[in-house]
């Protein structure tokens, strides 16, 4: 039987992320015969699938898993899972998203209008423990009106498409550790599909709340750009000069302003001020050394 909405979750090594958005997901205030969840794990070797299990078995009918255990990526996981689902819907969440009850009541409706093919949802960050690092991460944020304004795309933790779209532009590509959802989001607008941001349906994503993961983060993401640029150069014009890019620390003035104008909205020390600049020095320096391992990586093929 075929679902309305199917519900894509790629996941590797998070059981409490899993724990809460499953439980975030099968509370919805929607009819359970109408969608379905898929839980699309990575290879995870924790407590990951026995976390989907004990969903499972509560409600065998909505929760269902599917294995990538070939290819270590989020794409790939979300294409197996797109292979697995039955929905004419799919929204794609990550694994530690948390939904409103009456999400999927208004995607339904809103995507009662068939003109809107690919479309993004509003993510906002929440802190569950005040440190340095979320507070840092949650005012960098996603700018998800950014991402469509000036790069045509939506982030994939929160992100609605209709299945026909994949048969009609291909699937997300695996070999890409980062980026993905900007390729995709750029062959959306190429192929004259319009983009839709459904500003007033919220999920809450997690910051990452201690600098370790952080720097993991943009260790990924400096592999991603250096992908992208090698396999797609048509879509990103690859620029020159990663030590002004990365290496160099932003001008103090113009980001100790940028920084004062969140300090009341956040409430935090005004020390943390610089705490932050050597941040984002820090992670630039980490996204340079992505950049240059995947470069290594891939030009020794």
């Amino acid at each position: 039987m075929k679902s309305l909405i199917s519900i894509i979750i790629p996941v590797y090594n998070d059981p409490q992320g899993l724990l809460n958005t499953l439980a975030s997901l099968v509370n919805q205030e929607f009819n359970k015969s109408s969608y379905e969840i898929i839980v699309a794990d990575n290879g995870s070797n924790d407590a990951t699938l026995e976390i989907a299990g004990k969903f499972i078995r509560e409600y065998p009918n909505l929760i269902k898993i599917c294995e990538e255990d070939k290819i270590q990526s989020s794409y790939a996981a979300r294409n197996k899972g797109i292979l697995s689902s039955t929905g004419e819907i799919i929204v794609f969440i990550d694994a530690d998203v948390i939904v409103e009850p009456g999400c999927l009541t208004k995607i339904q409706k809103i995507m009662s209008d068939k003109k809107i093919q690919y479309a993004g949802l509003n993510v906002d960050l929440f802190l569950k423990r005040k440190s340095i690092s979320g507070i840092y991460d949650k005012i960098i944020g996603f700018k998800i009106e950014d991402s469509l304004k000036y790069f045509y795309y939506f982030p994939t933790c929160g992100l609605v498409t209709r299945r026909g779209i994949f048969n009609k532009i291909g699937f997300f590509d695996s070999r890409l550790i980062s980026g993905g959802d900007r390729v995709f989001g750029k062959r959306i607008k190429l192929e004259g599909y319009k983009q839709f941001f459904l500003k007033d349906i919220k999920i809450m994503h997690p910051p990452r709340d201690n600098i370790k993961l952080l720097i993991q983060k943009y260790l990924r993401l400096g592999r991603g750009v250096f992908q992208v640029e090698y396999y797609y150069p048509h879509l990103r014009k690859k620029k020159k000069n990663l030590f002004l890019r990365y290496l160099l620390p932003d001008r103090p003035d113009t980001f100790f302003k940028k920084f004062l104008k969140k300090k009341k909205e956040f409430n935090f020390p005004l020390i943390y001020i610089l705490v932050f600049y050597f941040i984002k020095w820090i992670l630039g320096i980490a996204k340079f050394r992505g950049y240059i391992i995947e470069k290594k990586l891939i030009t020794k093929k």
